[in-house]
């Protein structure tokens, strides 16, 4: 066989393997400090601060406590992923899909939820916050955002111990915060008729005018429901 029936064998083997799949690699994926942007990716405390991954697909991702500070996931595919302990702060979520994946424990400080899908989200509680996400995602059953604080079970919102979250004149009319975390959170003027408070604990709380969850207003000095 001459030369060119070999190499037109050769790159029919090749569209061959393209088209199954069958040991070739993603052609999209990238890397980006030894983490392998792809679906399923084990990237445990990888640093992608600041990194590009608009769109990217990283469905079933273990991206356990990775530095995702300031990325941009816009519309990116995190469907199961594992973020437990990712640092997302300040990163752009605008339209990704973070449904049942893990976020126990992530930081989510000033990041943007417009349009995200956290619906199903598995372990979702003790997330930090600190009153700075932005947008209106979906959020899973008995979860809800009342001054860009995640509010919802065992949700943890005295992380930074000095000064908790600030609810003031939010709207709680029904949430959930079941055995949450309320160490100096300011409820100052809120509405907490028929909230679940049941195990939720926490010193220093400020109840200044605010409707309990009897719908009684807050009595006492200091006030207290």
């Amino acid at each position: 066989m001459n030369r060119i029936g070999k190499s037109f064998i050769a790159v029919c083997a090749v569209a061959s393997l393209l088209v199954t799949g069958a040991g070739v690699s993603p052609a999209s994926a990238k890397t980006i400090n030894g983490c392998v942007i792809k679906a399923k990716t084990t990237c445990v405390k990888a640093n992608l601060k600041k990194a590009s991954l608009k769109g990217a697909n990283l469905k079933g991702a273990n991206l356990l406590e990775a530095n995702l500070k300031g990325a941009n996931l816009k519309g990116a595919n995190l469907k199961g992923a594992n973020l437990y302990g990712a640092n997302l702060k300040g990163a752009n979520l605008y339209g990704a899909n973070l449904t049942d994946s893990s976020l126990s424990n992530a930081v989510l400080t000033g990041a943007n939820l417009t349009g995200a899908s956290l619906v199903g989200v598995k372990r979702f509680y003790d997330i930090y916050a600190d009153g700075g996400i932005k947008g209106s995602p979906s959020l899973p059953k008995n979860w809800r955002l009342v001054n860009g604080y995640l509010i919802g079970p065992n949700a943890d919102l005295d992380r930074n111990k000095n000064n908790g979250a600030d609810l003031s004149g939010g709207n709680l009319v029904g949430a959930n915060l079941k055995d949450a975390g309320l160490n100096n959170v300011n409820f100052s003027g809120a509405d907490l008729t028929g909230a679940n408070l049941k195990g939720a604990s926490g010193a220093g709380i400020n109840w200044t005018g605010a409707t309990c969850p009897n719908g009684q207003p807050a009595a006492g000095s200091p006030a207290t429901c």
